[in-house]
């Protein structure tokens, strides 16, 4: 006999809803009193379901299994997410400081070491392209346009994921069937991504030092040919003083564009997750992607306005770019976590 009932769970606590307590006393209330207990303590001590919340669910009580299902709410998910990161947090950890500190401050600071300052080389981007001021407040916008996506697809992961069936007697038969990918999983490919690419940026810029390209990196002539920008002195310097993150502090680090990095990962993390967390259709997915991509090429224009990178660095950012998120997804990170499988 199969019997279903409408159950609420809040703060570990059962009652029961409106329309079991009118079955009390025939048959169907009578089986659902029996399992009455048993359904509360599988809940109390299920890693998804011990949540204080107020939730409406089903539970099915088929011959000898009792199967219950609920819809997964933000605080579901949270819990989830939070499973990851406990899971995950000595890489998050290893990521952040690899490129706050390396990425960020020590390659750059040894391209900037090893950098010459001369005059610009001849740029075919320069001849076509009208130059703005270095200080034009517009250049990154797009950059900064296309990157809140990336904030927006992590609250987006949060709503609309569906039923979570959990099976009794065996706890460890929960079911989520959730169609989203997890934000954690979401920002741990990214910041993994970056720190790939970076590298690569690194072992290029550094090997060769061509002539710098922005107007802070041009030699004054009224100062004895020095830059106006302070320029490390030492090693010392370079790993423990200098720590500088906005691109007009620094000089040499080139080829290829750390623009193109940043931009164009949010774009392929849109392409590859958009879809399913945004749950529209088809089409307007692709207008979606198409759109941010013509961010970039603004994004593009103002680089080489600005005299910010050569052309030569931003075409092969954005060539490089989709290559290396094609094989690091593929080949390096290929699988995202389970947090309904940790052992914890």
């Amino acid at each position: 006999m199969q019997y279903i009932t409408p159950i609420f769970l809040r703060a570990k606590t059962w009652a029961w809803a409106s329309e079991s307590r009118r079955s009390s006393g025939s048959g169907s209330g009578t089986a659902s009193t029996d399992y009455h207990s048993d359904v509360s303590h599988f809940f109390t001590t299920s890693d998804v379901g011990d949540l204080d919340l107020e939730l409406e669910g089903r539970y099915h009580a088929i011959n000898d299994t009792l199967q219950v299902e609920r819809l997964v709410s933000p605080l579901d998910r949270l819990h989830l997410e939070w499973i990851l990161i406990r899971d995950q947090w000595i890489k998050f950890a290893a990521c952040g400081t690899y490129l706050l500190y390396f990425c960020m401050m020590v390659f750059r600071n040894l391209a900037f070491y090893r950098f010459e300052p001369g005059p610009r080389m001849k740029d075919l981007g320069y001849e076509l392209i009208q130059k703005i001021p270095d200080d034009a407040w517009y250049t990154d916008v797009p950059m900064y346009f296309v990157s809140s996506f990336l904030f927006l697809l992590s609250i987006t992961t949060l709503f609309g994921n569906g039923k979570l069936v959990q099976v009794y007697p065996n706890p460890s038969s929960v079911k989520v069937p959730l169609v989203k990918p997890y934000t954690v999983n979401m920002l741990y490919r990214y910041l993994g991504m970056l720190c790939v690419g970076h590298t690569l940026r690194f072992f290029t810029y550094v090997v060769t030092n061509p002539p710098g390209s922005a107007d802070h990196c041009m030699p004054d002539p009224f100062h004895n040919n020095t830059l106006p920008i302070h320029k490390p002195k030492d090693l010392y310097e370079v790993f423990f003083k200098r720590l500088m993150l906005k691109p007009s502090s620094n000089c040499g680090d080139l080829m290829f564009s750390g623009h193109m990095l940043q931009i164009m990962t949010p774009v392929l993390m849109i392409n590859k997750y958009g879809e399913t967390v945004f749950q529209y259709r088809r089409i307007f997915h692709i207008l979606l992607v198409i759109f941010l991509s013509i961010m970039v090429l603004v994004q593009i224009k103002f680089i080489i306005a600005k005299r910010s990178h050569y052309t030569s660095d931003l075409v092969v950012g954005c060539y490089l770019t989709p290559l290396l998120w094609y094989f690091y997804c593929n080949e390096i990170h290929k699988t995202d976590r389970d947090p309904t499988l940790s052992k914890g």
